[in-house]
């Protein structure tokens, strides 16, 4: 029924001279009041109700838009209709009707009142609010990210230069130091020992908690220290000499006796 009367509005535009577009205006009423009714939403979409409205809603060949009071009715029942782009149907018979071009077009108009400006600009931000969403939503981790990478950044530069610059003044007060300042020192100052974290085990044939055991579970004889040897070895040898024999060396004739 919409369909056949915007055609009937659209033939009588097209004559020389036009006729005046009455048809659409004559059953406004009729129409507002039934899709004011959330019982019908669902099969008025499905019957593809919307592209009925943008039939209702598009401008005529010749430029002239339709009836001011069928563009404020139509747009007030749009908002009430709540279509939920992120909802697939909705969103399908949305692109189909190719309504929101033609609510952009009203939106952007400058002839066109503001209160139907305004309430088009809402329209379109609920449409796009959800299409845009995951978008938007990948842009905003990645500004994150990438915040906190640029942050991590700046941070290191600020200690590696703290350390820097903390070095510096601790080796230029050194220089200046005296003999009689605390904290002098006439010799180099002993390194400290470096943190060694190792990460790459050398295996278990270097490994001395592994060592190979002997069967009887006891471990592998170890070797015989070798005996001391140059001159402590004999002053050892010569301790564990009892007196008889160190007094029997002694020769007749004196030798080797200490005066």
């Amino acid at each position: 029924m919409m369909n056949s009367l915007a055609e009937a509005d659209a033939k009588n535009m097209d004559m020389r001279p036009p006729r005046p577009a009455i048809e659409k205006l004559k059953r406004l009423d009729e129409v507002c009041r039934t899709l004011r009714q959330r019982k019908y939403r669902d099969s008025f979409l499905g019957a593809k109700g919307l592209n009925a409205i943008a039939a209702w809603l598009r401008p005529y060949s010749n430029g002239t838009l339709p009836n001011a009071k069928i563009r404020t009715e139509l747009v007030s029942i749009l908002k009430l209709l709540q279509l939920d782009t992120g909802h697939e149907a909705d969103r399908e018979h949305l692109e189909a009707s190719e309504l929101g071009k033609i609510i952009m077009f009203y939106f952007k108009n400058p002839s066109e009142s503001m209160p139907l400006r305004s309430e088009c600009r809402d329209l379109i931000q609920a449409w796009s609010a959800p299409i845009f969403a995951d978008k938007d939503e990948d842009e905003r981790k990645r500004r994150q990210r990438e915040r906190a990478h640029r942050q991590r950044q700046a941070a290191e530069k600020a200690e590696r230069e703290r350390r820097e610059k903390q070095e510096r003044e601790e080796a230029e007060r050194r220089k200046k130091l005296q003999p009689r300042d605390a904290g002098f020192r006439a010799r180099a100052s002993v390194p400290q020992p470096s943190k060694m974290d190792f990460v790459i085990n050398p295996g278990k044939a270097n490994d001395p908690f592994d060592a190979p055991k002997v069967s009887g579970g006891s471990s592998a004889p170890k070797n015989k220290q070798s005996p001391i040897g140059g001159r402590l070895g004999k002053m050892l040898q010569q301790k564990k000499r009892g007196a008889r024999d160190r007094m029997g060396g002694v020769s007749v004739e004196g030798r080797g006796i200490q005066l």
